[in-house]
Formats: C-alpha cells, structure tokens, sequence
C-alpha cells in the first residue's frame, strides 16, 4: 500500500497482515493509525508529515511490525 502527496485519510480499526504500508510526501501534520491489527509488514514513513500508532496489536512480538523513516509508536 502507498499512500503519496494527499491528505492522510482516517485509518482505524483496519487489519493489516502481510501488506508494507509506505507514505510519502503526506499533507498535513500526521496520519494516525488507531486500533489496528499489523503484523509481519514493514511501515515506512517518507518525509517530514508523521505516521503515528496509536493502540496497534500484533499475531506476537515476533509478527510486530517494523517502523522505519518517520513513523512512530505513540504509546511505546
């Protein structure tokens, strides 16, 4: 999944296995993934607009996702 150069939409309660997610040159001050199911993906976050989780759950610490670029674990 690749979301590019647009508002980030409203992402909650969505699973997500298997699926890299990337954003790149989002509008705004931050997308924020609520309550949603990620496992064995990576979530990368390209420029300065923020990916925030925020009460994400995974299979087991082994499946959790993999942050990279500017994403970030509002809880952790």
């Amino acid at each position: 999944m690749v979301v590019e150069g647009l508002l980030p939409p409203t992402t909650s309660g969505c699973t997500f296995w298997y699926t890299d997610g990337t954003a790149r040159g989002l509008q705004g001050t931050a997308w924020t993934l609520t309550g949603c199911t990620l496992s064995d993906l990576t979530i990368t976050g390209e420029g300065e607009v923020p990916i925030r989780l925020v009460g994400h759950q995974s299979n087991s610490g082994e499946h959790r996702p993999v942050l990279t670029g500017a994403v970030e674990d509002a809880l952790a």
